[in-house]
Formats: structure tokens, sequence, C-alpha cells
């Protein structure tokens, strides 16, 4: 009996040892790494699993860190925002990747070059919106593919092309669009007999809301009816105080649901065109990752020959010192408020006094301490009510 356990003890002993010389320093005190074999005693067959779950990386390990017979690499719920060319390479033995909740939005076209030997490859829960079928380059033997979880809407068509052993296909996300352009998706992994998950559900459009899409026909996938966009935003959303002279943008966001998708200003049922002299400036649309587009509009609200503070001021103390009529200069002053902008109208009092009318000056200041009590008013009570 005594003998049985030493002998258990040193077989434990020797796993350890081989597991130590196997696994080196990885540089990580969240990472930790372990190796076994699969059968017999042949170096082939060792089978190491490296785990850097929540480990706080900001980028995928160096391949050159990694033992080359890795087969296991568990990176997920960490914060990884890219997944670079060549990222993996070496690890030709790599069977499973793990990048699943991370804050990756962008993979590179040979991000997952030379993984030859991957067969599951977990992407979920990212903020991936575009993807290519140049990424899944190398992966022949990729059995299970994770999507779900991230911000895209549909699928490009011919996305698995080099993915001839996919089995199982997970691409559940929150606004999932399922129509004509996903009849191409369906039709694939029926004829592949591949297995969708049961939690990818169409979100999009209403009809079919909550529909599994593995159940769905392919008469059903249309672009027929009225244009449902899961995103459509305009910033800011309530009304703007804003002042003659200010610049007031505006930005519309939509749903990138196909290349044909554009946004268009419209003002009276006309649409918006970029007018310099009108201080009126539209921006080009912008691609979001592939699933959101963009396009704002600056109103500059801008008076053409707007008179300065300084050349107001060199009016009055002309009109002043030439003892004309008080009416020219009232004027002078009611048109050049009636244009400026509020920060210039901040300056007005001081000016006012240096003109030696100090009078006019504490009743426009009284005015506009009036006017900043009230503002102030309808922004606590904008508060309150939220």
């Amino acid at each position: 009996m005594n003998a049985l356990l030493v002998l258990c003890a040193l077989m434990g002993c020797w796993r350890c040892a081989l597991s130590n010389r196997y696994c080196p320093d990885l540089m990580i005190d969240s990472c930790h790494c372990n190796s076994e074999r699969s059968k017999g005693f042949n170096r082939q067959s060792l089978r190491v699993k490296v785990v850097c779950d929540d480990a706080d990386l900001v980028e995928t390990m160096q391949p050159s860190s990694l033992p080359n017979s890795t087969v296991s690499l568990i990176l997920s719920n960490n914060k990884i925002s890219a997944v670079r060319n060549h990222s993996f390479s070496g690890l030709r033995a790599l069977e499973k990747l793990d990048l699943g909740s991370n804050l990756i939005s962008r993979i590179a076209s040979a991000a997952f070059h030379g993984l030859t030997a991957l067969k599951r490859l977990d992407l979920s829960n990212n903020r991936i919106g575009c993807f290519s079928s140049d990424m899944f380059l190398d992966l022949g033997r990729l059995s299970k593919l994770n999507l779900s979880g991230n911000i895209f809407s549909t699928l490009p068509e011919d996305l698995f092309t080099h993915l001839p052993s996919l089995r199982v296909l997970h691409f559940s996300t929150d606004d999932l669009f399922c129509d004509c352009q996903l009849e191409w998706l369906l039709m694939w992994v029926r004829s592949r007999s591949v297995r969708v998950g049961n939690e990818t559900v169409c979100v999009y459009p209403a009809r079919l809301h909550g529909l599994e899409f593995s159940c769905l026909q392919e008469h059903q996938l249309t672009c027929a009816g009225p244009l449902e966009l899961p995103v459509l935003q305009l910033i800011p959303t309530q009304r703007q105080l804003v002042f003659r002279g200010d610049r007031l943008p505006l930005q519309c966001t939509a749903s990138y649901l196909h290349p044909s998708v554009e946004l268009t200003w419209v003002h009276d049922h006309h649409p918006v065109h970029t007018l310099e002299e009108r201080g009126v400036h539209v921006e080009e649309s912008i691609i979001h990752d592939c699933c959101l587009v963009t396009r704002p509009i600056v109103s500059g609200l801008f008076v053409q020959q707007r008179v300065s503070t300084q050349r107001l001021q060199r009016f009055i103390s002309r009109r002043l010192r030439s003892q004309t009529d008080r009416r020219a200069v009232g004027e002078k002053i009611q048109q050049w408020i009636s244009r400026a902008s509020y920060e210039e109208l901040l300056k007005l009092p001081d000016m006012l006094e240096k003109s030696r009318l100090n009078l006019l000056a504490d009743k426009i200041r009284e005015k506009i301490n009036r006017f900043q009590m009230f503002a102030i008013r309808c922004t606590n009570s904008l508060m309150m009510s939220s």
C-alpha cells in the first residue's frame, strides 16, 4: 500500500515537472499553463493549454511567448481591441482559440494565418461589424464558429467560402436583420448540413421577430415592404437654444444594411446641400464598422458683414464726439445685438461703459442676468423631470 502511494506521488511529481518543462513562464501573473500527454509517451502527442482569462490584456500575446505545442488558447474576458496580421503565427498545433468577451472591432485579413489545425474559434461578445472571407483563410479544419453578440446586422455573401469543415455556427446579435441579404446563408447552411444555434433568431423585420433562423423558409427572406432600420438616431435629440452666429452641429446615424443605403438631409421637403454663404455645410457620409452610417451637418447661422465689437465702439465714439442725434447710435446698437453671438453680447456692457453710456450698460447687464437666471431655472426643471 505504501509502495502504491509512493508511486502515485512520483507520478504526480513527474507530471508537474513535465508541465513546467513545456509551460514556460508566461510573464503574466493572471495566466496559467498546463500540459499533458494524450496517448502514450510520444512527444508529438503533448497537449499544452494556455489560459489568460480576465488578465487585463489589451492585445493578443506574442506567439513566440507561447509553446509551439499549444492546442488550446483562452484569451476571453480581456480588453483586446484588434487582431492583427499573423497574431498566432507558429501555433500550428492550435485547435481551440477563444477570443470571446473582448473589445475587438477589427480583424486583419491574415489574423489567423497558419492556424491549419484550428477546429473551434470563439469571437462572441465583441464589437465586430465588418467581416470578409479573407479573415478565415487557412482555417480549412474549423468545425465550430461563434460570432454571436457582435454589432453586425447582416453577413456578406460567401463569407464562409474558406470553411469547408464548418458544422456549427452561431451568429445571434441584437440587430440581426433577416431579409433577402441572408437568403444565401440559409441556402448555404442547409446544403452543407451546418447546424445554426437555436439562440440565433431574427430581430428585424418585425414580421420575423423572434423566429429561429434555421426554421425560416427561403420565401420569407425578402426585401419587400417598408424599410425598418434597427438604428435611426438624430443628435442632438432635443430642441436647442442657440444664438445668431453660433454653430449648430447635427448628426444623423442609421443602420448600414446595404451599400445602397444613403442619408440625405431634408428641409421643407427639399434636399439640403452645402451653402457656404448661408453658413450651412453638409459633410460626406461616414461608415462605422460596416454597420452604421453617419452624416453630419453644421448650420453656422452666420450673418454676413456682422459688425465687430471694436467697429461698434468706434462708431459710438465718433457719433458721441460729433454730438449728432443719439437715435443713430441706438439703432446701431440694436442692429448689432440682433447679429451678435452670446459671447459677444456679454462684452457689450463693458464696452458701453467705456463709451460713457453707463445707464444703457446697466440696463443691458440686468437683462443678461435675468436671461441667465431663466436659463438656469429651465435647466434645473429639465434635470428634475428626467
